[in-house]
């Protein structure tokens, strides 16, 4: 049974990384070298497979030093691979070197599995985060990382590793010369310094860190409105509420969201069954704590837990001998 599932983390794993191997030609450019110049493809390269490899051989590493039980996890392995690529994308195009590329790679692996690992557990406990794609452990903090170490590297992207062409990497880095930019080949820039380009980067990441929080929480704001979760009344959280929707019943099930085909097997069917009568015993208990709770208010008793049940099992026994007897006597005739 866990045979294919292994089998599927295996696959998937050696498919994305191959991916980005392949995807790092002049055919198929990749996400770090798209928008990469001619000359700057050929550092993309190079530092982002460094980084991949990095990221890849210090995952396998980190997931035995942190399970539970010494096993690899193909799940944060399959994603934390990936990390080095993530987080090398700020400064791919710069000369950062091989030294570079890998130190960025080593610490995007370590973040990536440490958050597969305890920091997303940690976060489903306290807050009641549901991250079902590990988006926070793969894109979210080797992300961060990434932009510092962008930050890092434009601070000392100086005139000595790339001379007067650093306006090709950073346009306003350029002189403000026009004269002199066009003899360079490069557009007219602002003269910013590199301490100055650094500052420009850490802003851009506290922007784009506003954006994605106050986004991402309009947006569950919205998705939280009763009128869009499924369920009992009772059952659904506030929209303001952190960490809560509705019943988890609901929220792998397409049919509460969807039309779906009717293909379900039985044992789907059986499924389907036992979560109606699960949520119907739910409400039932919720109208009868309801009924209880004013019925204490007011009579000023707690409600009696043990059900009144009228016998008379004298009568009812001296019924069922008369009819036996009766049964009796006909046989005999």
């Amino acid at each position: 049974m866990h045979v294919p599932i292994l089998l599927h983390g295996i696959v998937l794993t050696f498919f994305f990384f191959s991916f980005f191997f392949l995807s790092l030609n002049k055919l198929q450019p990749s996400f770090n070298g798209a928008l990469a110049s001619a000359d700057q493809q050929y550092r993309v390269i190079l530092n982002t497979v460094v980084a991949l490899c990095a990221s890849c051989v210090i995952s396998f590493i980190m997931v035995s030093f942190l399970s539970k039980n010494g096993k690899f996890d193909m799940v944060s392995i399959q994603n934390a691979t990936l990390a080095g690529g993530v987080a090398v994308g700020s400064s791919s195009d710069l000369v950062i070197g091989p030294s570079g590329a890998m130190l960025i790679g080593l610490v995007a692996g370590i973040v990536s599995v440490f958050g597969y690992e305890k920091v997303q557990p940690f976060l489903a406990r306290k807050i009641g985060l549901d991250d079902t794609c590990g988006v926070h452990n793969l894109h979210g903090m080797p992300g961060i990382l990434g932009a510092v170490a962008g930050a890092i590297s434009a601070m000392s992207a100086g005139n000595e590793l790339y001379g007067d062409t650093v306006g090709k990497v950073f346009p306003a880095r350029a002189t403000s010369n026009s004269t002199l930019a066009a003899l360079l080949g490069v557009s007219t820039g602002t003269d910013r310094t590199a301490e100055e380009q650094a500052g420009y980067q850490i802003a851009a990441l506290v922007v784009t860190l506003a954006i994605s929080i106050g986004g991402g929480m309009i947006t569950g704001m919205i998705v939280k409105l009763p009128i869009f979760l499924p369920g009992l009344a009772e059952e659904k959280a506030g929209w303001c509420e952190c960490g809560k929707s509705t019943h988890e019943d609901y929220w792998y099930e397409d049919e509460y969201y969807w039309n779906v085909e009717e293909e379900n097997t039985e044992e789907e069917h059986e499924k389907e069954q036992l979560l109606s009568q699960e949520r119907l015993k739910r409400s039932l208990d919720f109208e009868i704590s309801k009924l209880e709770s004013q019925r204490e208010a007011l009579f000023g008793v707690a409600p009696d837990v043990t059900p009144a049940v009228a016998t008379n099992t004298t009568e009812d026994d001296n019924n069922i001998e008369l009819v036996n007897n009766q049964q009796g006597k006909g046989q005999k005739s």
